[in-house]
């Protein structure tokens, strides 16, 4: 019973003096109070937070988790880390769109006109207008197309094409029938240049093979009304003359957009056959002539003339 009495009387003596064996009670449960003893492993501690929470992410993770564009594998990268500061994939494809945008619009509306050149507009297919030389802007393609004309080279057609082969029985297009009834093998040449752009892109389908029509048709009409003395001898001036003013006059009527610079014939002979038939009939000719003449001359011997 002593024994019990002491016991108890010590349990009241640390009751009153509200100390356990970590130190006082009064204000050391939030970790606050004095340092006089030891401090409760199960109090909270000093920094305020309670003990068994997780501290929050130091300045490390939080670079991490920027490099991964938002971390935890959920964002729009799949978790993929990136640069701090880099454009997302949806800038990016922002950005590219961009880029074409701006290259389609300068390398379609913009248009470099030389010094000899003029621009034919389009827009949707229709003439719009004529770009003069210098740097133009127009809307971007499709919606306006630009055709450029060299208003200044001097085009040469010959005649017969230069590019095809002529053959014999396939030359009539050089082969031409003078006023006497002759025929006449003609080489020629016509120079012309464009004149009006618009007429030229617009008023005539294939203006190459108008042309071509046309020089062959006046060339033709010109010699049947000349000799072929004329045509193969001093009258080719003035044929090139005729065929020049009657070619423009068939162009100007369609508004061709055609100016024609001169023709010039190179050359004019009678047709290889012709020669051929005409070089083989002259034996023939003279050895009749050289019959009729000997036979006057005999009959002059036989019967001489009396007076």
């Amino acid at each position: 019973m002593t024994i019990l009495s002491g016991w108890f009387q010590r349990l009241s003596i640390l009751a009153a003096d509200n100390k356990g064996p970590w130190g006082s009670g009064s204000g050391s449960d939030n970790g606050g109070g004095d340092s006089g003893g030891p401090r409760n492993p199960w109090a909270q501690p000093p920094g305020g937070k309670p003990r068994g929470v997780t501290p929050g992410p130091s300045a490390l993770d939080e670079f991490l988790k920027r490099a991964r564009g938002g971390g935890g594998g959920s964002g729009g990268d799949g978790g993929r880390p990136r640069i701090p500061g880099a454009p997302s994939a949806g800038q990016l494809w922002v950005i590219a769109v961009g880029i074409l945008l701006v290259a389609w619009i300068a390398l379609t509306s913009f248009h470099s006109i030389g010094p000899q050149e003029r621009g034919v507009v389009t827009v949707l297919g229709r003439y719009s207008e004529t770009l003069e030389p210098g740097i133009r802007f127009t809307l971007p393609a499709p919606f306006v197309e630009v055709a450029k004309v060299d208003v200044a080279a001097i085009n040469t057609d010959t005649f017969p094409d230069d590019s095809s082969t002529v053959t014999a029985g396939n030359d009539t297009d050089k082969l031409m029938l003078t006023s006497d009834q002759n025929i006449v093998d003609l080489d020629y040449s016509v120079r012309w240049q464009i004149a009006n752009p618009q007429d030229f892109a617009f008023q005539i389908a294939r203006p190459r093979e108008t042309l071509r029509a046309t020089a062959q048709s006046a060339m033709r009409a010109v010699v049947a009304t000349a000799t072929l003395d004329e045509a193969i001898g001093a009258g080719r001036t003035a044929m090139e003359v005729k065929v020049q003013q009657a070619m423009q006059e068939i162009l100007d009527r369609y508004n061709a957009g055609i100016r024609i610079q001169g023709v010039a014939i190179k050359g004019a002979q009678a047709p290889a056959q012709v020669a051929d038939a005409s070089r083989k009939s002259q034996p023939r000719s003279n050895r009749r002539k050289a019959t009729s003449a000997a036979r006057v001359v005999m009959r002059s011997r036989c019967w001489p003339s009396t007076g």
